[in-house]
């Protein structure tokens, strides 16, 4: 999925932060929706790090995401 622009996850139990890795591989993301995403954490932030394009990120209901993970995202 390399040209993918946007992508919304929602209550995806399997999602973990390897699996964020992947997500971090799709170049072209603009926006991405997290919701119940429960198995995410701050430390599977890191591998959004190459998304230069991303303009719009969200988490709903993502209890490992906290504003400390949002944070050092919006350093990168």
């Amino acid at each position: 999925l390399p040209e993918l622009e946007r992508l919304e996850i929602c209550a995806a139990p399997g999602l973990t932060d390897v699996g964020m890795k992947h997500i971090g591989q799709m170049a072209k993301l603009t926006t991405l929706l997290f919701f119940r995403c429960r198995r995410i954490t701050n430390a599977g932030l890191g591998y959004l790090r190459p998304l230069r394009h991303l303009q719009e990120i969200e988490f709903i209901d993502c209890q490992g995401v906290t504003s400390v993970g949002i944070q050092t995202l919006k350093s990168y």
